[in-house]
């Protein structure tokens, strides 16, 4: 079996058992994409194809975050891994939110440096993906945030988290524009 096959069959049944999209029901991870056109209303009910590089990086990523789990675990410091909440962004309109970790009453997100050249340190500001991310993070468990960046060696740096309520609100702006665009091609009135 080919390392391409391995990482393949790695995706295809880590995806198993997960739901169908629904028309109202929305992940964080999907913002960033919304926003800068990459989902659509006309493709988001189309399943994305991983290529070999793409999961080359989410394996890597995954490898990251069990090497960190380890460390906590044999620090013996408490967390939860991959929490999960639903938050109400309007009517008919959920947004699921589910962080890395907790850990010491505040949550952790993780971005793995997917090119070693990318990894300069010290690394620069979360940058618009992640900030989306954490800002939907902070509002639906309400508590501080910081981002971990990992690298290769194995490094690992966090940075402060800074809410901002114009980050919110735009957030919200967006899921209820895409939701609206997406009844309207798919639902019949």
């Amino acid at each position: 079996m080919t390392f391409n096959e391995l990482l393949t069959n790695f995706f295809e049944e880590k995806s198993k058992g997960h739901k169908e999209r629904e028309i109202g029901k929305y992940w964080a991870s999907e913002i960033y994409a919304m926003k800068m056109g990459y989902l659509t209303p006309s493709n988001f009910f189309t399943k994305k194809k991983n290529d070999f590089l793409g999961m080359t990086r989410m394996f890597s990523g995954c490898l990251f975050e069990e090497g960190y789990r380890m460390l906590l675990e044999a620090s013996k410091i408490s967390f939860t891994h991959e929490p999960k909440k639903v938050l109400q962004i309007a009517d008919g309109v959920e947004l699921t939110v589910k962080p890395d970790f907790i850990i010491d009453n505040g949550l952790v997100g993780e971005d793995f440096c997917g090119e070693i050249h990318e990894c300069k340190l010290p690394f620069t500001p979360l940058g618009e993906k992640y900030d989306l991310q954490c800002e939907m993070e902070f509002r639906a468990f309400n508590l501080p945030v910081k981002l971990i960046k990992f690298s290769f060696p194995f490094h690992m740096e966090a940075i402060r988290f800074e809410p901002k309520e114009e980050r919110w609100t735009e957030i919200k702006q967006i899921l209820t524009e895409f939701d609206k665009k997406l009844r309207k091609r798919y639902e019949r009135t």
